[in-house]
């Protein structure tokens, strides 16, 4: 199934693809929806963290549901969207039924940037170097103006007119430039705008052998540069399916595709998490040869669901367009299964049992293609083994709880595909369904892949919080330690102009390791405290510390009249404290000339003193490293405590180095 054929849209001198990466994690998506797929290498096009290794071969949305079209001669029950064959055009669809024409110049695919005109040349080297895929050193001056162009372009041509999202400042729906109304959606640094449709019999023909539906599906992709936070993990996608058929579509569902690959894609393993509406993916075994590459484990990566389809529900609040709405609610995630796809044959992507097949899957049962041959997934490992559920591999696989995706009767590990739906629901004639998936990735780098499954989930919830706060982001931390001969002083303020309604803020700090104890420090924003400006939004505090032991983590808190706002993991890795100081480096022993020097082709041992400076707590676990063919390796013949005040100076404290065999160069 993944030796795919796609289409060659190189006719077309205009962007059809491109790229959503302004954080951690990066991702392909193009014109048709085809999305999570590099075209350009023909290979897996989602990277997590970025310029590493891959975690998503392709991934897509796929919808389905009974069309009351009168014509006899058609199926009633039809699917359309993506997967590995992708069911859409390019192009939304008329007012007369009618699909665009590809050749319009305004059917393209749309990317822009709110910091276009003052991104440095640097970030935007990086884009480029990622979407042509060569080198940061190939790319020129002129590939960077050329992307810096093309920013411009899409933020001038920004299609409202066809549904691309803008900040309406004054309600009226319409979008008005000149009262500085601009492209974008939730303060997101970049955005990306698609629309596509399922009129193409063809490709809806290749995806499922269903005849097309009539659904226009406009695609908002953003992310956020938020360093050291979980949105800076995130992708997020809305999705708007709009039924021009003419016709009332009922029992409807949609879901989120994805063939997940964790590095090397055959030793997988899949999970869910019902309370987080989360689907996800990580590897069996702590190491992986394609994130070996570049000495990290395995990464992990899921899809939570943020929103699901809009219904009726008196007395009830829904959401639609971030705004709320009375007399209705979003569906929670109705299924979350992983992909069972049998063969029918070589044709087997032209015959109308993939339809049946794809809906049962939306249904969260087992893909047969026989609509009278309904089966139920079973729990697989653990007290429930056996029972029926839509939610399959629902356990925890860190304590090994519940049903655990390659134990009991669930498959071994290997290459997993999955999907996560929310329905049914009804579509009229004109209506507009809005779902918002976000996918999450998740590593702590110096972990495993059980950690990576910790880390993911932290970020989902973190994320899922930011979307019930509707994306309004504290500004970046800005703060300076500067250590005394007694303590620490400590300098911080941080922008909170989006949350005017503040009445108090603090952060509260825990160590990151080891056992202190949790501290907390109030900001303010009177003119006093350290505090430049009274009411201006800007919130800070002036502190002499204590030096701790171990780094910090600072989570912000946010007062408001009616809630708490939280942000975790605000600050990381903060260090209160003196770095230890080495100096008096000297050769001790070489087993060449014996000069005191490094000459090519030596061996030699290079001794050093560590100092803990005073007043800084004692040092329990000194490490130190250096880089040997761009992996880190632990230095033998240091000492690991080191108490306050003390330089250790021996020569028994020496690192080993070798001298290159030929040149003057010692990297």
């Amino acid at each position: 199934l993944k030796n795919i054929h796609m289409e060659n849209y190189t006719q077309y001198n205009k962007p059809i693809r491109t790229m959503v990466n302004v954080n951690n994690i990066s991702s392909w998506i193009q014109w048709d929806g085809l999305s999570g797929y590099n075209p350009v290498l023909s290979m897996a096009g989602t990277l997590y963290p970025r310029k590493t290794a891959s975690v998503i071969f392709q991934d897509g949305v796929l919808w389905g549901g009974y069309v009351q079209d009168p014509d006899s001669q058609k199926p009633k029950l039809r699917v359309a969207g993506q997967h590995y064959y992708v069911g859409t055009a390019p192009g939304w669809i008329w007012s007369d039924g009618t699909p665009a024409d590809p050749d319009d110049p305004e059917v393209r695919i749309y990317r822009i940037r709110r910091d276009w005109m003052v991104v440095s040349d640097a970030v935007l080297r990086r884009e480029v170097s990622e979407f042509q895929n060569i080198d940061l050193r190939s790319v020129q001056i002129s590939d960077i103006a050329k992307l810096r162009l093309q920013y411009e372009t899409d933020w001038n041509e920004w299609p409202v007119e066809h549904g691309a999202p803008f900040y309406d400042l004054n309600g009226n729906g319409i979008y008005e430039p000149a009262q500085g109304e601009t492209p974008g959606l939730q303060n997101a640094d970049q955005v990306i705008w698609f629309v596509c449709n399922d009129l193409s019999i063809g490709r809806v023909h290749s995806l499922s052998g269903s005849p097309p539906i009539g659904i226009e599906m406009q695609g908002t992709i953003w992310g956020y540069n938020y360093p050291n936070s979980a949105l800076d993990q995130t992708i997020f996608r809305r999705y708007r399916i709009i039924n021009k058929t003419g016709f009332r579509v009922d029992s409807m569902f949609i879901g989120q595709w994805s063939d997940p690959d964790i590095g090397n894609g055959a030793d997988d393993l899949v999970g869910c998490d019902t309370m987080l509406q989360l689907e996800y993916a990580y590897n069996s075994f702590s190491h992986d040869t394609e994130f070996d590459r570049f000495n990290i484990p395995p990464s992990a990566v899921g899809y939570t669901l943020l929103q699901g389809p809009l219904v009726p529900s008196t007395n009830n609040i829904g959401q639609f367009n971030f705004q709320r709405i009375k007399d209705h609610e979003n569906l929670y995630l109705t299924s979350s299964i992983y992909e069972n796809i049998p063969s029918f044959g070589e044709a087997s992507l032209t015959i109308y049992e993939y339809t049946i097949g794809f809906y049962q899957e939306l249904n969260g049962l087992y893909f047969t293609g026989d609509s009278l041959d309904q089966r139920h997934y079973q729990v697989g490992y653990g007290p429930g083994q056996g029972q029926v559920t839509k939610f399959p591999l629902s356990g925890d696989p860190i304590l090994i709880e519940g049903d655990v995706d390659g134990l009991g009767n669930n498959l071994s590990p290997g290459d997993r595909r999955i999907l996560l739906s929310s329905g049914p629901f009804i579509m009229q004639p004109g209506d507009t369904q809005e779902v918002i998936f976000a996918l999450v990735g998740g590593n702590r780098l110096t972990g495993d892949q059980l950690t990576s499954v910790e880390q993911l989930k932290e970020n989902v919830a973190q994320v899922r919080n930011a979307f019930a706060n509707g994306f309004r982001l504290p500004g970046l931390p800005e703060y300076t330690v500067e250590t005394t001969s007694e303590n620490v002083e400590f300098n911080i303020k941080v922008s909170l102009k989006q949350f005017p309604e503040a009445i108090s803020s603090r952060i509260n700090f825990t160590a990151q390791e080891g056992n202190e104890p949790n501290f907390y420090l109030e900001l303010y924003d009177d003119g006093s405290h350290g505090d430049s400006l009274a009411g201006d939004g800007v919130w800070e505090r002036k502190a002499s510390l204590d030096p701790r032991k171990y780094p910090v983590q600072g989570d912000l808190i946010i007062e408001t009249s009616g809630e708490e706002l939280r942000f975790p993991g605000f600050i990381a890795n903060l260090s209160l404290r003196d770095p230890p100081l080495l100096n008096n480096w000297r050769i001790v022993w070489e087993n060449g000339k014996q000069d005191g020097e490094i000459n090519t082709g030596e061996t030699v041992h290079l001794a050093l003193n560590i100092s803990n400076p005073v007043p800084n707590p004692d040092i329990d676990d000194f490490q130190l490293w250096r880089i040997e063919n761009n992996q880190r390796v632990r230095v033998e013949h240091i000492p690991d405590q080191i108490p306050s005040g003390t330089i250790i100076s021996s020569d028994e404290n020496y690192l080993v180095l070798e001298a290159p065999k030929t040149g003057d160069s010692l990297v």
